[in-house]
């Protein structure tokens, strides 16, 4: 069950039938004599008077705030090792459901009750981008509708929490990763061998999201074919399902695998000549350097013609001459 920024916190006390537990200091909280009697004259213990709101330097401020909280740590330990809830004016959160942990910072007691607290539902929010504000005593109120008092946890701090909801940009790193690996598996073996490196930064504005969202990023090439050099990918982002941008991102590509060298220059080779269905072989001397699948020049050691081959193995290259012989 979840309390909506429209319950009203005397009305949900009312409906439940539950004894109130107060505003917080000095309110429904079992204190010392010393303290009830301050409470109850309107205004907190000397020693945890605070700056009037407005006035007052910063530094006084932290110094109030550092003693209240310093005074709940103090009273949980003696009321039985109570968790102390101190609530911030403002928080932020990017979930549907927001919890207390969320909102608020939780000191002392034990770590699974602490834990527990924290996952506790306040609100659940009916406007994906609009802020909440929920009171000290609707988190006091919930608190005791799933099965907490004032010996398990105190509330403190503000009277009320204006909850924004928390946003963030997608990271730039996922949409270049994506681009990247689409990239790669347009070559054979992922691109085994290939150094992949951004070649512009992606400048442009991302979508913004929120943690409850489904994000789908997705790249295909520009070119019909890819091969090493400059690669342009356009990616799209979806949001839900929903395209909110669509932007190239272009990569330099380059291959890191070096093959060897099997024929160099001056060296002699093996020469394969095909002409139709006919295999000659001579010998001849190759006048470059050359790797598996290169077309290289070689010369014929009897006619001294040059002419063009592939080279196939470790001093062996195969010409073509093309037509019947």
């Amino acid at each position: 069950m979840t309390l909506t920024e429209n319950n009203s916190a005397d009305s949900a006390a009312r409906l439940c039938s539950l004894p109130p537990w107060g505003g917080g200091l000095g309110r429904g909280v079992d204190l010392p004599p010393a303290v009830r009697v301050a409470s109850a004259a309107g205004s907190p213990p000397p020693s945890l008077a605070l700056p009037p709101k407005g006035g007052g330097n910063r530094k006084g401020r932290r110094g109030g705030w550092a003693a209240l909280v310093l005074f709940f740590l103090t009273n949980a330990a003696s009321a039985g090792e109570a968790v102390v809830v101190v609530l911030p004016a403002k928080a932020a959160a990017g979930t549907p459901v927001v919890t207390l942990g969320q909102v608020a910072k939780l000191h002392g007691g034990d770590d699974k009750l602490r834990a527990k607290l924290a996952a506790v539902d306040l609100f659940e929010r009916t406007k994906k981008d609009a802020a909440v504000t929920v009171s000290r005593r609707q988190i006091e109120i919930r608190l005791q509708l799933a099965g907490y008092t004032t010996a398990d946890v105190l509330v403190g701090g503000a009277e009320s929490v204006t909850v924004a909801v928390a946003k963030k940009t997608v990271p730039a790193d996922d949409v270049i990763s994506a681009a990247k690996k689409a990239l790669l598996a347009q070559f054979p073996e992922n691109g085994d061998g290939l150094a992949v490196s951004l070649a512009l930064p992606l400048a442009v504005k991302l979508p913004e999201i929120v943690d409850a969202d489904a994000i789908g990023i997705s790249a295909v090439p520009h070119a019909a074919t890819v091969k090493p050099g400059r690669v342009q990918m356009d990616v799209t982002i979806k949001i839900n399902g929903e395209t909110k941008l669509a932007h190239p991102v272009h990569f330099d590509v380059k291959a890191t695998k070096v093959e060897p060298i099997l024929v160099k220059a001056r060296q002699p080779v093996r020469l394969v000549v095909r002409q139709g269905a006919m295999t000659l072989e001579a010998t001849g001397e190759s006048l470059q350097d050359g790797r598996a699948g290169e077309t290289i020049k070689v010369q014929n050691a009897v006619t001294k013609k040059a002419v063009t081959g592939r080279v196939s193995a470790a001093g062996v290259v195969e010409v073509e001459l093309g037509g019947p012989p």
